[in-house]
């Protein structure tokens, strides 16, 4: 059995990886551990990079599988997650941004603790951004409910056709300016644990309590709302979320969409996030009539 296994999905971007990597292993407080890259059939040669990085490491800690299509994030990840659990018998599964480096030197001493403290499903650390500020995590303090979702729905399918027809930039400029000051308070938990908030989808730890009804990511979606969509399974399970900012990390926040341009890139966005909205919403209401029906 491994005590932790970090699962790298990589869609490119070779050096980051290879700075993901390193920080692992300057910083991971056991022995007991792997390191899993997922290329998710990286375009600019990374996969290769990856496998000579791996061959001059000689280290039997260090996996790399590749995928033949591009899965997305969730099943992409899944792919690692199924191979850490099946052939390593992972206990705890990180599942991490190859953007991202470890900043704690503690992680599974405190991870270990704050288990047998609160007995966690999935568990996500206070994140730095590249500016060197917290980024909002929790992302969330609550699940969208099912008028929220509505509403999102709208304004994607709306988004697709102003891009059908070329009016993007018009309704940008024209929201721009119609646009009042908000006056929302955004709620920044970065010295508390928090419970049963929608976690940061840069570095998710996933507990053994997790793989005891759950075996990863909901595989429907490509790309988008997996926080929202992961909330809301671990609450139909009657699982907990954990945000601790005890553990640390540094995220550069690399674009997933850089490589697509234009009208392209904004139908990739929309045309995703409602296939990913749909899902959610699907969810909600089956999780709606079961607690009606309890």
């Amino acid at each position: 059995m491994t005590e932790i296994v970090f699962i790298i999905l990589q869609y490119g971007r070779f050096e980051e990886t290879k700075k993901c990597i390193e920080s692992l292993i300057e910083k991971v407080d056991t022995d007991s551990f792997a390191i899993i890259v997922v290329d998710n059939c990286s375009p600019d040669g990374a996969y290769e990079q990856t496998r000579r990085a791996f061959e001059v490491i000689s280290d039997d800690r260090f996996f790399l599988l590749k995928n033949e299509t591009n899965l997305g994030f969730a099943n992409g990840n899944n792919v690692g997650i199924a191979f850490a659990r099946s052939e390593l018998g992972a206990q705890f599964v990180a599942v991490i941004n190859n953007d991202t480096e470890l900043i704690s030197n503690d992680l599974c001493s405190k991870l270990r603790a704050k288990y047998k403290e609160t007995d966690f499903a999935v568990a996500g650390p206070l994140v730095l951004s590249g500016d060197g500020k917290y980024v909002s995590n929790p992302m969330g303090m609550k699940l969208f409910e099912e008028q929220e979702i509505e509403h999102e729905i709208r304004h994607s399918k709306r988004m697709l056709r102003l891009n059908q027809y070329g009016l993007i930039k018009i309704y940008n400029a024209y929201k721009s300016i119609s646009r009042k000051p908000s006056t929302e308070q955004r709620y920044h938990s970065v010295h508390k644990d928090c419970f049963d908030v929608k976690l940061h989808g840069c570095f998710l730890v996933f507990s053994p309590t997790f793989f005891e009804k759950l075996q990863g990511f909901n595989g429907k979606t490509f790309l988008y709302m997996e926080e929202d969509i992961l909330l809301l399974e671990l609450l139909k399970n009657n699982m907990h979320s954990l945000y601790t900012p005890e553990i640390c990390i540094f995220h550069k926040e690399g674009a997933t969409t850089q490589e697509i341009k234009g009208r392209k890139k904004i139908n990739f966005i929309y045309s995703n996030r409602l296939r990913s909205q749909e899902i959610y919403r699907e969810l909600l209401l089956k999780m709606k009539e079961r607690t009606e029906h309890m």
